[in-house]
């Protein structure tokens, strides 16, 4: 009897714990600036069919990116911007349109320090209007669609288009994201670890919850992640742990360009090539632009596959191309120009890494 007395007295005991923990999670979401910037995220990055993913309209939170964090911002389009503005689809004078994936979307840094935003700072003066419609985890098969949606769909006008081509972009395309038959791009397995359009096992979907509505799961959570982070830094120097990622290879390792590579080229080539024509029927002009990860920069992979790739396209295509390779392979030690232009243990760039591709691509851009 006093037992199951006992027993009574601490289920109670439990069930209280957990409606104490779901109510105050719910004050936490509402109040608390970190967990509401968490969700506000969360519900910002949306499918949107047919180019898969985005950012919904006028947008507004705090981006966390590792111990980096910046406000976010998206216009009436769903693109990163300044501000949450009205952005109309007329265009007043010369617009140019820059798409590209995490990079160019610029994570961890506020907009008006991404290459993107300085480039529209920039070109303000002339008054030219820049938009940016990168985002992560984007490949070509989505710059193509993305802005032929907009452009044809949407009826956006814009007389310049830049590509911002990422190396990670050529896996993406094999790995990640097909197209249907009705021209949407979709993921090639739903069922895939991560990333917006997934589809998780029960489980997993109900940590996620957890993680959105319980006080104690999320502490949890948040501890464990600054253990690994911390624990992983102090096993690896930064460039270590920023190279070697999968998806960067295939530019000097055979056995992946195999793998992947040329596959992911052979779409890369029909989708862009398809881009092109629709731009050029339009009057528009595209400028490709490519740029190094750590490891291309540590093996020195100046006259890279990427690169040799992109020139003969944008040559045969008549398309504008800018290598930013040189700009960060030369004689310098590849230690010195990683800690330069990348976000620490991190393959993206940092404050000055987004102020050198700016200057560079300004300086093509502005001729």
């Amino acid at each position: 009897m006093r037992l199951r007395k006992n027993f009574i007295k601490f289920s109670i005991f439990i069930v209280g714990i957990a409606v104490m923990d779901l109510a105050l999670s719910q004050v936490a979401k509402r109040m608390a600036p970190q967990w509401r910037n968490g969700v506000l995220e969360k519900e910002a990055r949306i499918l949107v069919s047919p180019y898969h993913h985005g950012f919904k309209p006028y947008a507004d939170f705090i981006h966390k990116y590792g111990y980096l964090q910046s406000p976010l911002y998206t216009n009436s389009l769903g693109f990163r911007d300044a501000s949450p503005r009205e952005v109309s689809l007329k265009r007043k004078g010369r617009r140019l349109l820059i798409i590209g994936d995490s990079i160019t979307e610029g994570v961890g840094i506020p907009y008006e320090k991404t290459f993107a935003g300085l480039i529209d700072k920039t070109l303000q003066k002339d008054r030219i209007e820049t938009l940016n419609a990168g985002v992560q985890s984007y490949a070509h098969q989505i710059y193509y669609t993305k802005v032929v949606h907009f452009l044809d769909k949407r009826n956006l006008e814009v007389s310049d288009v830049a590509v911002f081509v990422d190396i990670g972009d050529v896996a993406n395309d094999v790995t990640q994201y097909k197209t249907d038959e009705n021209g949407n791009v979709v993921r090639v397995n739903i069922n895939c670890r991560y990333g917006i359009g997934c589809r998780y096992r029960a489980m997993k979907r109900f940590k996620f919850w957890l993680k959105d509505n319980s006080i104690l799961y999320r502490s949890y959570k948040v501890l464990k992640a600054w253990r690994r982070e911390k624990s992983s830094r102090l096993k690896a120097d930064p460039l270590a742990a920023a190279t070697n990622i999968p998806g960067a290879r295939w530019t000097f390792l055979d056995e992946e360009y195999q793998e992947y590579g040329i596959e992911g080229l052979q779409v890369a080539e029909k989708v862009m090539t398809k881009l092109s024509d629709f731009l050029a029927k339009r009057k528009i002009g595209l400028t490709v632009v490519v740029y190094p990860w750590p490891d291309q920069i540590v093996k020195r992979d100046l006259d890279s596959r990427q690169v040799l790739f992109w020139r003969d396209w944008a040559e045969r295509n008549n398309a504008g191309f800018l290598n930013l390779f040189p700009a960060f392979i030369d004689q310098r030690p590849a230690e010195e120009v990683y800690r330069k232009y990348f976000i620490p243990y991190d393959n993206h760039f940092n404050e000055q890494g987004h102020e050198m591709v700016a200057a560079r691509f300004l300086a093509q851009f502005k001729r």
